[in-house]
């Protein structure tokens, strides 16, 4: 099954699916490839960095920027900064301006996958 054909909610339990696309400890970004179907790596962090923290994508949802809404396992205060100073840290080594504008629960979680289910639609998709 492509990634985009997974459901972005559990039907029952409404649990959100994330595929883990880039885990923590490795150096490579990935990212799906809607025409192959398949993950490819989009980028190479310098020898010495890794990604703190298994990152991934939330199926049949588009963010702002077009791309799948992206997402984190449930992180303390302190795991918190130092995502955030590793997001920071990473765009700046890209050559992008970075900038967290704002943190919120879980009800602005639910707004934002909302945002990202009707966007997805919207462009075309399920």
């Amino acid at each position: 099954m492509h990634f985009d054909q997974l459901p972005a909610r559990e039907g029952r339990s409404r649990h959100v699916h994330v595929v883990i696309d880039t885990p923590a400890g490795s150096r490579n970004k990935y990212k799906y490839d809607t025409r192959l179907g398949l993950f490819r790596i989009s980028r190479m962090l310098p020898r010495g960095s890794v990604f703190p923290y298994d990152f991934g994508s939330i199926p049949q949802t588009r963010s702002p920027d077009g791309s799948p809404l992206r997402q984190l396992r449930d992180l303390d205060r302190d795991a918190l900064r130092d995502i955030e100073h590793s997001f920071e840290s990473y765009n700046r080594r890209q050559g992008r301006a970075f900038r967290i504008s704002s943190r919120g629960d879980r009800r602005a979680a639910e707004a934002v996958l909302a945002r990202a289910l009707r966007a997805y639609r919207n462009a075309g998709g399920g």
